[in-house]
């Protein structure tokens, strides 16, 4: 009996338990349906005020229904927001009435997004909330843009972007499109102009990473290649001058670019290794070598005083044969042949220097001088050869740049001062060889100044 008797205690506590829990589920529900009641009935009110065109009244109704918390992960609700605001936003009077309603209704619409990212309500409601944000943050952006006002004109446009990426990610507009165009590039070009060089890259990007082409898109890798020249970064400098040059292959600015990365952010140990393998291999342009000439003729200061001046002299005339193979591999580069010049006649200059340190008539200092004599006459061969090669190709170009022209000017004076050296240093011993540098000094010496 006793057995009996709490056996039916147990079930008795167990339905108990049952019924109560089951109560509680109840009410819950009860609630839950209470709480949707009323979300529905504010919706039916903001819905009529909505298609009555009394947007105000719609958004005083929207705005009670908002100030529970709970409605910030309610799908209607911010759908709601984004449509009632992004019309709002789009009439110029309200928008003076409403200054923020642009990012409510911008926000509305990302947070109904994240709620329902396969935009089913949207299809229900329609697609005028996108184009209402869309297209009215584009154009807020594009008239400050016109008025350079970059800051306010970035702030739109991001928005404009970001709704543009939607519609291409869903494909709304079937067209299937990878990127909106216009809005990444006005982002990019205002983020730009906003000297906010990071944002511009990330927008730069979206559009370099398709490798679009055509002629007026080649200033988007110009920019990339210069951003990540400027911040150091050598994957992303890589990547985005590597497309430019496979969409522009004709352009020798990324070849630049390329040399201005490697004199920016390689030590000279690293230089000098890349033109050793680049000379083995044989591949190198002349652009190549005359960007690795560039370098070697412009030794910083920091790495010369780890050199002594054997190590120096040597790097010099690497970059002396540097310049000498751009010629030769285009032998209508007439600043290479001038560089080369150059740093031959920086040589022989040196040379002299030391020439008139040992002046004086004892047979020692005689001796040296005619030790330095007998380095310094090929040398001044050397430099005359290859100024001249410059002097011919320029004199013969008419429409020289300001570069070629300080070269051409700067090439003259330095032949007319060589010659005058060499006839000096035959004057009373070849007389024929002495007319003849005597009239080439003549020659150059009438055309300084040209």
């Amino acid at each position: 009996m006793i057995m009996k008797h709490q056996a039916e205690m147990k079930k008795m506590i167990i339905n108990n338990s049952i019924n109560t829990h089951m109560k509680k589920v109840a009410i819950a529900f009860i609630i839950l349906l209470m709480t949707g009641g009323v979300y529905a009935q504010d919706f039916k009110k903001v819905n009529t005020m909505f298609l009555l065109n009394k947007v105000e009244d719609a958004r005083t109704e929207l705005e009670k229904v908002l100030a529970d918390p709970k409605t910030q992960n309610n799908i209607d609700a911010q759908l709601w927001k984004a449509r009632i605001y992004g019309v709002l936003f789009a009439d110029s009077a309200y928008r003076v009435k409403y200054p923020q309603s642009g990012q409510l209704a911008f926000d509305g619409f990302n947070k109904y997004m994240q709620l329902d990212p396969e935009a089913k309500k949207i299809k229900e409601a329609g697609m005028s909330v996108v184009d209402q944000i869309y297209v009215t943050n584009f154009n807020l952006g594009r008239r400050y843009f016109d008025k350079e006002q970059w800051d306010s004109s970035l702030v739109y446009f991001k928005n404009s972007h970001a709704m543009g990426n939607y519609i291409t990610r869903k494909n709304w507009r079937n067209n299937n499109q990878a990127i909106d165009t216009f809005t990444v590039l006005f982002t990019a070009y205002a983020a730009q102009n906003a000297k906010k060089a990071d944002e511009a890259a990330m927008y730069y990007m979206q559009f370099a990473d398709l490798k679009v082409p055509g002629k007026e898109y080649e200033t988007v890798y110009d920019f990339l290649g210069r951003h990540y020249l400027n911040t150091k970064n050598q994957v992303m400098f890589n990547k985005y001058v590597g497309i430019a040059k496979e969409l522009y292959p004709q352009n020798t600015l990324w070849k630049n670019l390329e040399a201005a990365y490697m004199e920016d952010n390689l030590s000279l140990a690293e230089k000098l290794k890349m033109y050793d393998e680049g000379l083995s291999g044989g591949k190198m342009t002349s652009e190549d070598y005359f960007n690795y000439g560039s370098m070697f003729a412009n030794i910083s200061k920091e790495d010369q005083k780890a050199l002594d001046s054997t190590r120096i002299s040597a790097i010099k005339r690497k970059g002396i044969e540097a310049f000498k193979k751009a010629y030769e591999l285009d032998n209508t580069n007439g600043l290479a042949a001038y560089n080369a010049g150059i740093l031959v006649n920086n040589e022989w200059n040196e040379l002299q220097e030391k020439y008139f340190n040992y002046r004086g008539a004892t047979p020692a200092l005689k001796a040296k001088r005619d030790d330095i004599d007998k380095v310094s006459a090929p040398i001044a061969n050397e430099a005359v050869e290859w100024l001249e090669k410059s002097f011919t190709l320029l004199d013969a170009k008419k429409d020289r740049g300001r570069v070629e022209k300080n070269s051409y000017s700067t090439a003259i004076k330095l032949l007319a001062n060589l010659y005058e050296y060499k006839r000096e240093k035959v004057k009373g011993k070849i007389p024929a060889d002495y007319d003849k540098f005597d009239k080439k000094f003549n020659f150059y010496s009438t055309k300084v100044g040209s």
